[in-house]
């Protein structure tokens, strides 16, 4: 699969993307503020459950044409597969997407993938698609006073590689990042906000797929 196939393919879903990676980050706040300023290693974990957490109830409404596959703990290879009605489906994977590469445990299956562009599940179903990822970037990465300055600057779509990442498309760009606590004050409790926002990246997704026919 090209490049322009991918980007053909996962486009329409940048929309939902983008909320749904600054929900994702945001939510990082709450884990900060219980249980301290994590390493990146553990940020970056938080950030892959977070994610998780956000993308699920999205795709299990999206469903069949979002699939989202959570594997076992010590596979860890989670995936959302788009159903792409041209053939190859795509199997979109996200991490942390700094100096231009994404890095990933050395197992032999994530090494396997990142050769050959493709991923194969046996369950729900037997499924093999053609791999993408979405990086995002962390600006400000150090603590100043005490607090996290880190921010979200952009969402990108890559293909992984065992040595460098091959950049394909800007998914989203946040010219002044995304905080991980906002200044203002929030008026509303965070658990109603956070049900708000969800059902809006929803009705995104249900409006793209709409279009999609």
């Amino acid at each position: 699969m090209t490049k322009k196939q991918i980007v053909r393919a996962c486009e329409p879903w940048y929309p939902v993307f983008e909320p749904v990676f600054r929900r994702a980050w945001k939510n990082l706040s709450e884990a900060v503020s219980k249980l301290g300023i994590p390493t990146k290693v553990e940020r970056a974990n938080m950030m892959h459950t977070a994610l998780r957490a956000e993308l699920r109830p999205v795709c299990d409404r999206q469903d069949p044409v979002l699939q989202f596959i959570g594997e076992p703990d010590g596979r860890g290879l989670d995936c959302i597969v788009i159903d792409t009605c041209e053939g190859a489906n795509i199997a979109l994977r996200w991490a942390r997407y700094p100096d231009g590469r994404i890095r990933r445990n050395s197992t032999q299956r994530q090494r396997t993938y990142q050769e050959q562009g493709v991923l194969s599940f046996s369950e729900p179903a037997e499924v093999e698609a053609v791999t993408a990822t979405i990086g995002y970037t962390v600006n400000n990465d150090y603590i100043e006073g005490g607090q996290p300055a880190w921010s979200m600057g952009r969402l990108v779509l890559v293909r992984e590689r065992p040595n460098e990442s091959e950049y394909i498309h800007d998914v989203a760009v946040f010219p002044g990042g995304v905080r991980l606590v906002e200044e203002s004050v929030e008026s509303e409790p965070a658990d109603v906000i956070r049900a708000k926002e969800r059902k809006a990246i929803e009705r995104i997704a249900d409006e793209v797929r709409r279009e999609l026919g």
